[in-house]
């Protein structure tokens, strides 16, 4: 009867030490299949901050100031700010204050799959070949192009712009995305949305088209663009950053755009009161120079 238990004790303890033996190796190898999966989340998104403008990035004639907060490591948001080339004809008086253009841009869902259809989003606008044409010529040939790349039916909201210092006018489109916000400070403080032009987002209809519209600027205008991880951030309790409280904050700070930058993003986190952001949160502030 002692002999039965015993070789009963000794085949259980056997049997377990099997169990805790191959629970050690699954544990392994999931933990090396973790480091794998971050290395590579680590690369993507080393690749996309690649695709964003340096931190040092300048312009004559502009001041920029900029912030790009993923969900996660890798995100589906992308902005740019670009000089543009002047035609011959004006080259020498624009080579100080040159014609600059700027976008911003989400592509639907996050992580790693946004973040590609970025990176390709990314390309095409980089093969744009007419550096004449117009914001809204530059998201009518992306959009034709996304389409013959479209991944997982995703869509990608948008808003290009440029401005020329020569004529002092803003040329802006808009492909479903949050309508930027223009802080006039050349006489009464006004805070704006730019929602003149609401087009549909890119990836929805290959054959849509959309249409510029134009805008005086001054001297010290101040443009904010965003995307919806910004308005759409929440409290503990599901209430929205919103545009408005988003309008009130940069009429009330000074018309600098890194104090702009720096007071938006301070307020994110109030707001969130301690809550991991749920969306890709990128944040530019663009101030015409004197």
């Amino acid at each position: 009867m002692i002999d039965w238990k015993l070789r009963w004790l000794r085949d259980l303890f056997y049997t377990r030490s099997q169990h805790l033996a191959e629970i050690r190796k699954l544990r392994k190898r999931l933990m090396k299949a973790n480091r794998l999966i971050r290395r590579d989340l680590e690369q993507i998104a080393e690749v996309q901050r690649k695709l964003l403008p340096p931190e040092n990035h300048s312009i004559p004639g502009i001041t920029l100031a900029a912030s790009y907060t993923p969900f996660v490591s890798a995100g589906g948001d992308y902005y740019d700010v670009v000089p543009l080339l002047p035609g011959a004809e004006n080259a020498g008086q624009l080579a100080i204050y040159p014609r600059w253009g700027a976008i911003i841009a989400d592509v639907s869902g996050h992580g790693p799959a946004a973040a590609v259809e970025v990176a390709m989003f990314d390309a095409i606008l980089r093969t744009y070949p007419n550096l004449s044409g117009g914001p809204a010529d530059v998201l009518n040939y992306a959009n034709r192009h996304f389409f013959s790349r479209q991944i997982r039916g995703s869509f990608i909201t948008a808003f290009a712009a440029n401005y020329d210092p020569q004529t002092s006018r803003l040329t802006y489109t808009n492909a479903g995305h949050n309508p930027p916000l223009l802080k006039r400070t050349g006489g009464p403080l006004v805070t704006e949305f730019l929602d003149a032009s609401d087009g549909i987002p890119l990836g929805v209809d290959p054959a849509h088209i959309w249409v510029n519209v134009e805008i005086p600027m001054a001297a010290g205008d101040i443009l904010v663009l965003y995307t919806d991880g910004v308005t759409e951030a929440r409290t503990v309790s599901g209430e929205h950053f919103g545009p408005e409280r988003l309008k009130a904050l940069i009429e009330s700070s000074d018309p600098e755009p890194q104090t702009i930058l720096t007071a938006l993003n301070q307020a994110l986190v109030h707001h969130r009161q301690g809550t991991v952001p749920k969306d890709d949160q990128t944040i530019v502030v663009i101030k015409i120079n004197p």
